[in-house]
């Protein structure tokens, strides 16, 4: 079988969760046997099995349409994985092409269905612009915007794709309210997979570690905070390692000169699950993160905020805790770090839980996915 991942951005791991998880299920198909190229709409190609269209500056340029579609027959492709669904220009130029020749696609979508909206809310929340009460009478009009461009965008992927795969089941709903439809068969439901090995003799220290760009949707700086309120209650030698960049990064260094803080950067997150005890999220909205689903693998007791629903796929009480704001997120981070017996029970559970989340069981899972539809 010839399998093609289709995506915007360049698959480097080190990109992001999408490109990470292509990266990581591809491996595991080549190891089943299978043979795998990627396609990008931007990148460069540095590979004998990646490529990148010829003409990023305009996605539906003539010489796209007729690269990917020589592409898709020359390569002699099975089927295709589309992790670019959110862009209905992307999938446009990936769908026609496909199906003129009758190649099966699977759409992916790697976050919540409304996260545009979620998104929406977030920066009218934190912009001073739109409290003006000119900008006031707009936020309607926006809204009703992006929620057509979701309709529109997700009809047509959703229409001309051999299914969808939404990060839980729990998003089902959201995506049925945005295509206007009650029933939608070809929907299904597939977690991310973790492609890190974990190992029972990791040296953990006294660290509480938050990963996530630096961007006002993380919300880094209420993990900050919160740790700042606590500061004075923790029993022992404790850091909190911040790791991650983006627009926040400068301020967040200058504004939080705390010797128990530390800031890390982007880095590659693994030595940092190896070597913590306690893992933090308080973003607004997310879809299925990593690096919760990466912290529970290596027994980081995960505290998160309820904020998007596939985080009790995740969480289950004997794990890690679900909290419903800022406050209860306190008083469970302060509890973790002074309760070690009840800390290393959440880290066993942690553990025995990833198990579903792993690699090889996602990958199978995906490759019985494959049989089915190249069966019919």
């Amino acid at each position: 079988m010839k399998i093609l991942f289709f995506a915007i951005n360049e698959f480097d791991p080190m990109h992001g969760g999408v490109e990470r998880v292509s990266c990581d299920l591809g491996n595991y198909f080549v190891k089943e046997s299978q043979q795998v190229l990627y396609l990008s709409v931007f990148g460069k190609i540095n590979s004998v099995a990646i490529y990148a269209l010829p003409f990023s500056k305009k996605i539906l340029s003539f010489q796209n349409k007729n690269f990917i579609r020589d592409f898709l027959e020359y390569q002699k492709i099975d089927l295709v994985i589309n992790q670019s669904s959110f862009s209905l220009s992307a999938s446009q130029l990936l769908l026609s092409a496909s199906k003129s020749l009758n190649i099966p696609v699977i759409s992916v979508f790697h976050s919540a269905p409304n996260c545009h909206n979620l998104h929406f809310d977030n920066h009218i929340k934190i912009s001073k612009s739109y409290k003006k009460p000119l900008f006031k009478i707009f936020i309607p009009i926006l809204k009703s915007y992006y929620n057509y461009i979701d309709h529109m965008t997700f009809k047509y992927v959703y229409d001309n794709s051999r299914c969808c795969s939404l990060l839980s089941k729990s998003y089902f709903d959201s995506f049925k309210k945005i295509i206007g439809e009650k029933t939608l068969p070809k929907l299904i439901a597939m977690h991310n997979p973790t492609g890190f090995k974990a190992t029972d003799n990791c040296e953990k220290k006294n660290r509480v570690l938050c990963i996530g760009r630096l961007h006002n949707s993380k919300r880094v700086d209420k993990v900050i905070s919160s740790w700042i309120n606590i500061l004075d209650r923790i029993e022992g030698d404790w850091e909190l390692i911040i790791a991650g960049d983006g627009p926040e990064y400068e301020r967040m260094v200058h504004d939080n000169k705390i010797s128990s803080i530390k800031f890390v950067g982007k880095v590659n997150p693994l030595e940092y699950y190896k070597s913590s005890k306690i893992f933090c999220m308080a973003s607004s909205y997310e879809g299925l993160p990593m690096t919760l689903i990466e912290s529970i693998q290596f027994g980081v007791v995960p505290i998160v905020l309820n904020t998007f629903e596939a985080v009790h796929d995740v969480i289950d009480g004997s794990n890690g805790f679900i909290v419903e704001n800022m406050s209860e997120f306190e008083d469970s981070l302060l509890m973790l770090i002074n309760n070690p017996q009840l800390r290393f029970q959440m880290s066993l559970n942690a553990k025995e839980s990833s198990s579903k989340f792993s690699i090889a069981t996602i990958g199978q899972q995906w490759l019985q996915l494959f049989s089915n539809i190249l069966a019919k």
